[in-house]
């Protein structure tokens, strides 16, 4: 019987096993005719995004003279593909494709608030938000031939602050921050033989505050 048992729990463990070992699979750097891309690695981590162009007479397959691609579970998604393209019907209006050019090409650095350059490679910036702050778009920034650059993300606000002083039942601390999607406790007034806290819970840059509850409350969720 346990013999039973023990084999009913390997046919439900190890494919659970495989399956999650599948799921953050690497892809080796895609086989581009025709095109360029960065950053230039031998192989990148699962969601790893890339950025590609092509080169004169060819276009991607999507819309406009450069795309992404991103690396799922072991493939490119889309695939990076170059087509033929005649020269005078280019996309963008100019005539020619537009491959990637040094960074000293398109003149200043873009600036990013609340971002900074973590990365600077011969053709590419790579940014990153600071604390409490989250990044979108693209975290590569690509500098093309003719002097401009890609699309530069922004840094968006990703917390709550509250100001203890403007709620009574708190103690006076200060303004505290909470990042997106986390919650903290904050102590409250001594109003009780023991110690009080509200938790505070911070989603979509809104804060919700509990009312005060001693720790027993906190610990069974009763509050």
């Amino acid at each position: 019987m346990c013999v039973r048992h023990l084999a009913f729990v390997l046919l439900i463990w190890f494919p659970a096993v495989l399956h999650a070992q599948k799921a953050e699979q690497p892809c080796l750097a895609p086989q581009l005719h025709g095109g360029d891309f960065i950053p230039k690695r031998e192989t990148y981590p699962h969601e790893k995004q890339l950025i590609y162009t092509c080169d004169e007479g060819y276009k991607p397959t999507a819309e406009g003279w450069w795309a992404t691609s991103t690396c799922e579970n072991g493939q490119w998604s889309p695939k990076p593909q170059c087509i033929g393209s005649p020269t005078s019907s280019g996309s963008n209006g100019g005539g020619s494709e537009h491959p990637f050019a040094t960074i000293d090409k398109c003149g200043d650095i873009p600036v990013v608030p609340n971002g900074d350059v973590v990365q600077t490679g011969l053709r590419s910036l790579k940014y990153q938000c600071v604390n409490y702050y989250k990044l979108e778009g693209p975290d590569i920034v690509v500098c093309y031939r003719d002097g401009t650059w890609s699309q530069v993300p922004t840094c968006k606000a990703a917390f709550c602050s509250v100001d203890t002083n403007v709620y009574p039942q708190l103690k006076s601390v200060g303004v505290k921050y909470i990042k997106d999607g986390e919650s903290e406790r904050l102590e409250c007034e001594d109003l009780w033989l023991t110690d009080h806290f509200s938790q505070a819970q911070c989603t979509d840059g809104r804060v919700k505050l509990s009312r005060c509850c001693n720790r027993l409350e906190l610990i069974v969720g009763d509050c």
